[in-house]
């Protein structure tokens, strides 16, 4: 089966940014859209669910504050849009591609998204997801538990859909390191068991 890679060529990036001259688009957002469209679809079969739009959590973006004015400009354009915690790319290559080379006798993934509350339960009993956290953030079992229940109720407030849990599970992943401070951690700290030289 064909990926969706040999699809959304060149020719169709370039009719994509054609669509938009009335747009100021620099060369470095340029680089950064098509980077952002390789590492999304790479690996991706030619189905009719994976030529659709799609999304990246902010918090899952490396050096985000760096690439934000080049993600404005897109947004600008209409070729994503930017809202609280995503930048959602609109499926600017749906009437580009050739749709005879899709395969669409997959049952369409959209319809199948859940909320992060269907996930909260396989969140909190995923203990190597916990252990994860705990070694990576040096946090105990207790405030992962709380860290997971507020990141429930956050995702709940904005909507947030997953297609299964390990999209939500990698979603808390990013979201924990930029959210510890919510969290009180009384009585909680860690001690230190290194003892001083001479003593």
């Amino acid at each position: 089966m064909r990926n969706m890679l040999s699809l959304i060529t060149l020719d169709v990036i370039e009719q994509i940014f054609d669509a938009k001259k009335d747009c100021k688009i620099s060369s470095m957002t340029k680089s950064l859209y098509i980077n952002c469209l390789i590492k999304h679809f790479k690996g991706k079969d030619s189905l009719d669910e994976n030529a659709m739009s799609f999304e990246m959590f902010i918090s899952e973006i490396p050096n985000y504050p760096k690439w934000e004015s080049n993600f404005i400009e897109l947004h600008h354009a209409k070729i994503v849009t930017i809202s609280l915690n995503r930048i959602t790319f609109n499926n600017m290559w749906g009437q580009l591609i050739d749709r005879n080379l899709l395969n669409r006798e997959q049952t369409n993934v959209i319809n199948l998204k859940k909320t992060p509350e269907q996930f909260q339960k396989e969140l909190q009993e995923n203990q190597s997801l916990i252990d994860l956290i705990g070694m990576k953030q040096r946090l105990t079992k207790n405030q992962i538990l709380n860290m997971i229940e507020l990141f429930i109720k956050e995702q709940m407030a904005v909507s947030t859909v997953y297609i299964d849990a390990g999209e939500c599970a990698k979603h808390f992943i990013y979201w924990v390191p930029n959210n510890i401070a919510k969290v009180t951690l009384v009585g909680e700290t860690v001690k230190s068991k290194g003892k001083i030289l001479g003593l």
